[in-house]
């Protein structure tokens, strides 16, 4: 069996004629717990791995020390660790419609961007339009997202609607009634 910081027992690396020194013992015996401890700090170090297991606080200040774009305290859980996973992806490819697409993804559930050729009719060079089908009830939120955007998005590129879409589940009723009066009349004769 091989021997790891996790079960590490030093006197086993010494000669047999050593192991019964009692400075020897006792020096296996402090450092035994001390190389143990450094193994459990040394998993800490670890950032990128360990993503999923971090708690807000930690993503909070690795999201400031990465410069993650549109990264907000108040985001859940989940879309920071996803921010903060492609964040040097993003950074990478920053001035193209995909940066724009994974900042948004990253951001929202669904939403995607649709570019001036993909208009009918058709928009002026450079424009896009974002469309998402989330919920964005503030309105701090819309400035917000344009400031992220403008950070990955090409300089000659131009932002001309955010457009949120709703799908209705549900049917629609239409009813009528129609109602005719009939009056009679009964005369004494």
């Amino acid at each position: 069996m091989s021997m790891t910081l996790d079960n590490l027992e030093l006197i086993k690396l010494f000669p047999s004629y050593m192991k019964d020194n009692l400075d020897v013992l006792a020096f296996c015996a402090a450092l035994e717990p001390q190389f143990r401890e450094l193994n459990e700090m040394s998993q800490l170090v670890l950032i990128y791995s360990r993503l999923d297991e971090l708690d807000h606080e930690a993503l909070d200040i690795i999201a400031v020390d990465l410069s993650v774009d549109f990264y907000m305290t108040s985001l859940p859980i989940e879309k920071k660790r996803k921010l903060i996973s492609d964040s040097r992806y993003i950074h990478s490819i920053k001035g193209t419609p995909e940066a724009v697409d994974m900042l948004l993804s990253a951001a929202f559930d669904e939403s995607f961007v649709k570019e001036w050729f993909e208009f009918e009719p058709k928009e002026p060079r450079g424009t896009f339009k974002v469309i998402t089908t989330d919920r964005v009830s503030e309105l701090d939120k819309y400035s917000e997202i344009r400031v992220a955007i403008d950070t990955v998005k090409r300089l000659t590129a131009h932002l001309t609607s955010f457009e949120i879409q709703r799908k209705s589940v549900g049917g629609t009723y239409i009813g009528g009634v129609v109602h005719k009066i009939r009056t009679v009349e009964l005369r004494e004769v």
